[in-house]
């Protein structure tokens, strides 16, 4: 058996509710339910059970993670049609967390599918939606602290998100 899996920062209820006032702002798509709204930092993609403790006990390793993010600017991924927040400038930081993620995950020997380079840090608000009207916003603040190990379950109305490791 395996699980697909991605770590990922988890909004507090705050965070939370600041994403979903944006996300109610926007037209023509799904929106992603409110238990679901994340920032994914590596997609690990389908892994077998038998990983799944290691890959449970890494967000140990960034249990002291503290930043403060802020989420400026509306963006668009046209391939999937995604609407999202993300940031004009990434937190030095969070891009270190990133790294170190990275490191970790190869020295645990755990491939990663398709290409990790390419780090848009962004929230998706919508799926199947029409590019956003506008690009910027007023500043959305989010204290990043949760560190999660998290699986995607496919569910007849969408992916279900459940954590597996970190504390929400």
């Amino acid at each position: 058996m395996s699980h697909r899996l991605f770590l990922a920062l988890w909004p507090d209820d705050a965070a939370r509710d600041a994403l979903l006032g944006v996300q109610a702002r926007l037209f023509g798509g799904r929106p992603v339910p409110a238990a679901n709204l994340h920032l994914t930092l590596a997609f690990l993609g389908q892994q077998p059970e038998g990983l799944l403790p290691a890959l449970r006990a890494l967000p140990r390793r960034w249990s002291d993670f503290d930043c403060l993010l802020e989420f400026d600017q509306l963006g668009y991924f046209r391939r999937p049609r995604i609407a999202w927040v993300g940031m004009r400038e990434i937190p030095a930081p969070l891009l270190a967390l990133r790294k170190e993620m990275l490191d970790a995950l190869m020295e645990e020997g755990i491939a990663l599918p398709g290409a990790q380079e390419n780090f848009v840090p962004h929230v998706t608000l919508l799926r199947d939606a029409e590019p956003p009207q506008q690009g910027d916003i007023a500043p959305l603040m989010w204290r990043a602290r949760s560190v999660v190990l998290a699986e995607s379950m496919a569910q007849p109305g969408g992916s279900q998100y459940r954590i597996l490791g970190g504390e929400r």
